[in-house]
């Protein structure tokens, strides 16, 4: 039994570990393809996803002003209004 757990510490040991900044990229790049594919309410999805996961992450200004020109491009203006001014307020 002291044999199983031994393996078992030094296997989660190994496990390599993912850092925060590897964590924070790839949830930005889908968001900005799916952007430039023209796909605005997918990419304000992952925008929004990235800001709940990341809030004071390094890119969190840039996802929530994202999220205010998918709106506009999406026109849907009102929405793109109300995120435009969320970021003046929080960044």
């Amino acid at each position: 039994m002291s044999r199983y757990c031994i393996c078992l510490i030094l296997a989660l040991l190994l496990l390599p570990a993912p850092v925060a900044g590897q964590q924070e990229s790839p949830s930005l790049s889908f968001a900005d393809a799916l952007f430039a594919e023209g796909d605005y309410y997918r990419a304000i999805t992952e925008y929004k996803r990235y800001l709940h996961h990341f809030p004071q992450g390094a890119e969190a200004s840039r996802a929530a002003l994202e999220i205010g020109r998918s709106y506009l491009a999406g026109g849907r203006y009102e929405q793109a209004d109300e995120a435009f001014d969320r970021v003046r307020l929080v960044y």
